[in-house]
This record gives C-alpha cells, sequence and structure tokens, in this order.
C-alpha cells in the first residue's frame, strides 16, 4: 500500500479509469454501489489527478530519451507506413478562460469492419500547456511505444492547416514524410474569402479542388482587385501558396474531429465543469494513455509520499546533515567550568556523554 492511502490498489485503479469516463461525483458512487468503500469526490478526482502526473513524467521521460540519448521507447508493434492526425480542441478553465487541448493520434493504416472504417491499432498522446516543440517531441515518443520507430519507412501527417501542427512535420524525421491539409478545411477558408459565398465561395472552393491552390489564390488575389474579397482573404491567399504540397493527395485520414469529440470533449467538456491546468492535463493524457492500451503505472511506496511530507522529510534530513557551527555558553554562578554543547540528534542510544 502507498504511504497515507486508505484506498486499495484495485480500488484506485477502478476511480482512476471511470473518473476518466463520468464525474467524480458519480464515481464514488458507482465505487460504493460495487461494495467498495465510501469515498469523497475529491478522493476521486485526486485519482486521475496522480495518475496523469505519473504518466506526463513517463511521456517527458520517453521524449528526453529518445531526442537526447537517442534511445527509443520499447514497441509492441510493427508498421513501414504510419498515418498521423494532430488537432486542438478547447476546454474551459475555472477562472472563464479556455485552454486548448493538444492532442494526435497516430495509427497503421484503415480497416473496414462491419461495413466501417476502423483504424489499426492507434496509439494517442493528449496534454495541456505544452509547448509546440515540446509536444511533438512528446508525440514521437508515444507513437514509439506502438512502432518500432527503426522501421518506420513512411510518415502522413494529417492537420487543418494550422501552424502549430503543420509544423510538426520538422519533428517527424523518417525516411518518408509528408504533411497534408485536411480538404475540408481547405474548402472553408477559401468559401470565406468570398463576400458572397453562396456564389463565390463555392467557386473558390471548386476551384481549389479542381485547379490547385496556387491558381485559386490567383482568383482570390483578382477578387481583392475587384473589392469582391472579405477582410483577411490575403491570409489565406498566402497561406495556400505556402503550402500547395500539402493541399490535395495523400491517404485518407480525416478522424481528428471524431477524435477529439469522442476522446477529450465527451468528458472534459460535456459535463457542467470547469479545470484547472493541471487537471485538464492529467485527465488528458490519462485518456489517451488508458484508450491506447497502456497499463496505468503502479504507485510505489516510495514515490507515493504527499508533497507537504515528502517536503517534512527532506527538511529534516537536511537539518541532519547540515554543518552547524559550535557555540559558547555563558557561564553562571561561582567559579568556572568549561561550557560544553553537544547535540545528540541522529544518534544512536548508546551514545554517552561525560564532562568533567
Amino acid at each position: 500500500m502507498p504511504l497515507g492511502d486508505r484506498v486499495s490498489p484495485a480500488a484506485r485503479e477502478f476511480l482512476v479509469t471511470c473518473g476518466a469516463d463520468v464525474p467524480f461525483a458519480r464515481t464514488a458512487r458507482l465505487l460504493e454501489m460495487a461494495g467498495g468503500a465510501a469515498v469523497s469526490a475529491t478522493t476521486v478526482m485526486n485519482s486521475p489527478r496522480r495518475a496523469g502526473e505519473a504518466v506526463a513524467e513517463m511521456e517527458r521521460s520517453a521524449a528526453r530519451d529518445l531526442y537526447r540519448d537517442g534511445a527509443p521507447p520499447e514497441a509492441d508493434s510493427v508498421a513501414e507506413e504510419v498515418l498521423v492526425e494532430a488537432d486542438g480542441t478547447y476546454v474551459r478553465m475555472r477562472d472563464g478562460s479556455t485552454a486548448e487541448v493538444k492532442a494526435v493520434v497516430a495509427y497503421a493504416g484503415k480497416e473496414r469492419e462491419g461495413g466501417r472504417a476502423r483504424r489499426v491499432a492507434p496509439v494517442r498522446l493528449g496534454c495541456v500547456g505544452e509547448a509546440p516543440g515540446d509536444f511533438w517531441g512528446q508525440a514521437v515518443a508515444q507513437a514509439g511505444r506502438r512502432f518500432d520507430l527503426a522501421r518506420v519507412r513512411r510518415v502522413h501527417l494529417g492537420t487543418d492547416g494550422e501552424a502549430q501542427y503543420v509544423n510538426g512535420i520538422s519533428r517527424l524525421r523518417f525516411p518518408d514524410a509528408a504533411g497534408h491539409i485536411d480538404p475540408f478545411h481547405v474548402a472553408r477558408a477559401v468559401a470565406s474569402c468570398a463576400v458572397d459565398r453562396a456564389s463565390g465561395g463555392a467557386a473558390l472552393a471548386d476551384a481549389v479542388r479542381s485547379l490547385g491552390p496556387e491558381a485559386c489564390a490567383d482568383l482570390i488575389d483578382d477578387m481583392l482587385e475587384d473589392g469582391t474579397a472579405r477582410e483577411g482573404a490575403e491570409a489565406v491567399a498566402a497561406c495556400l501558396r505556402r503550402h500547395a504540397a500539402e493541399i490535395g493527395g495523400g491517404p485518407s485520414m480525416g478522424t481528428m474531429e471524431a477524435e477529439q469529440q469522442h476522446m477529450y470533449k465527451a468528458r472534459m467538456g460535456s459535463f457542467p465543469c470547469a479545470w484547472s491546468a493541471a487537471g485538464a492535463d492529467a485527465m488528458a493524457r490519462v485518456r489517451s494513455w488508458v484508450y491506447s492500451g497502456f497499463a496505468l503505472p503502479k504507485r510505489a511506496r516510495e514515490g507515493s509520499r504527499s508533497r507537504r511530507r515528502a517536503a517534512r522529510r527532506d527538511e529534516r534530513l537536511a537539518g541532519f546533515v547540515a554543518p552547524r557551527p559550535g557555540t559558547r555558553l555563558k557561564s553562571e554562578g561561582k567559579g568556572w567550568e568549561y561550557p560544553v554543547s553537544a547535540s545528540l540528534a541522529g544518534m544512536g542510544s548508546d551514545v554517552r556523554f561525560r564532562s568533567s
């Protein structure tokens, strides 16, 4: 049992996995209905929080080992071609603001099952508050837990065109890596350039599909000269030219919107709740970790101390080993005797001291 923990490891695992799917108070009731001990919603909340912190440390450590030491994580499968999709979604915070859940999913293609397309061996990473560079480092390391990175030959990255995800192609250092921007987002962006979206917007969407992104950018320039384009159309035209090689073609992907809804928004945005930055990051990491098929990290007794208890222990240890200056006590009464003071803190019971 971890130090100071009154919940059994099996019950704790239930609180983590169930609390990652349903509200904390409901999870507490489900545990009691199943014959477990009565726990508070706060106890349930702390369970995925601690598990998420442990998962975060494992993911950051794997990224450091990969990029600093060149040691990839141990994989459980092999694939020559891997499809990667990345996007962000927003959840509400306690102060009324919103925070972005950065998410990525990697899988080895699709297969038909029961009339529906299913992703093969998906592996996920979700987090809140990570810088784009750190996010992509952890994403590649996370993909390495599923696919042997040394045997991956081709990687396709699908995004919606946002810079922090499109630029992730620079971190995918494989023999053949290509980026692809979702056609739906491209068509929506170019259609928004026209003042008359019913006719002009539809014409631009058809142009980017049939003529290509550069020709569509030329049409937007003509509309700007005629005054029939909306404000901000210049940026769309520049983006079309800059990412012309990533627009059109590529394998079938387009699963990230559903991934965001079912993996993160279903728990973090559907219930009336507000998150702290640490809580949102822990929840996103726990859900992505569990639904990737990985076992939750076990809480070791040594690492189960709370922050307060660990701080008190470190303070006591520091007091034992810290050097202390000698002191000379003032004499009292008549006569004089050589004053001696000593501390027996931390000594054994067999210590003897005598002064004459």
